[in-house]
């Protein structure tokens, strides 16, 4: 667990994806974080057949004690908001059932997912011409490229999840809804790394990394409810 502490360790876990690299090029296919201050002890699988041995072995209400920082945002902080029904993720129990039952059998079923293939083709379309527009004399992309796949993720799920267009790829503001939703995602997930797998300060009292992690949630949340009231809106209008 020393290789997690800051100055002595050799894992830098602003960037989640790269320890977890390094973990499984070093370790292997299993791989066990031992002896971590205030934290459980954890098991990372990295072979498919693993996860699906893991996945069909659990029984009707699985125990998945994960991400405590966003454990304690849903429950604690803005159990106002989200009340006993707060997803599949950070939940377990009968309250992970109630919720996963409502939603994996129009989710799971192949012919269910035809029906987006032409918006999401639509969205990638759109994808492929916005390219083309920001390419340089050199016909390369931009620096800030990763943004523009971002976009395009965001507006292909709000076609699917809520029948709605964002506009991610015109050419807008930096402080759109879009771009701060965008912004938002990538600190939620360049932060929860130091929250689930440093010394748990934030427990303690509100860190400047807690603070931007709870920031970020909230623009998640106040953006996310504002497109998800146009599509309730739109469907009660369409009867």
């Amino acid at each position: 667990s020393w290789r997690f502490l800051p100055f002595v360790g050799t894992y830098e876990i602003e960037r989640l994806d790269t320890v977890l690299w390094r973990l499984h090029r070093e370790f292997g296919d299993i791989v066990k974080i031992s002896n971590m201050l205030g934290r459980p002890d954890m098991v990372f699988l990295f072979d498919p057949r693993d996860i699906e041995t893991i996945f069909r072995s659990e029984e009707k209400l699985p125990h998945r004690p994960s991400m405590p920082s966003l454990n304690y945002y849903k429950h604690v902080m803005r159990k106002d908001y989200f009340g006993e029904d707060a997803g599949v993720i950070a939940v377990h129990g009968e309250s992970w059932y109630k919720f996963r039952r409502k939603v994996q059998q129009p989710l799971m079923q192949p012919k269910t997912a035809q029906l987006y293939i032409p918006s999401i083709e639509e969205s990638a379309d759109t994808f492929v011409e916005r390219i083309r527009k920001i390419r340089d004399h050199n016909s390369e992309v931009t620096d800030d490229f990763l943004n523009e796949i971002h976009k395009w993720g965001l507006e292909s799920i709000a076609n699917v999840a809520l029948n709605v267009r964002l506009g991610c790829f015109d050419d807008k503001a930096s402080d759109s809804d879009t771009q701060l939703l965008i912004d938002a995602i990538d600190t939620f997930f360049s932060n929860v790394g130091n929250l689930e797998l440093k010394i748990p300060f934030w427990r303690l009292f509100n860190t400047p990394t807690w603070n931007k992690y709870v920031n970020a949630l909230d623009t998640i949340m106040r953006i996310t409810q504002k497109y998800i009231n146009q599509s309730m809106k739109d469907i009660e209008a369409k009867g």
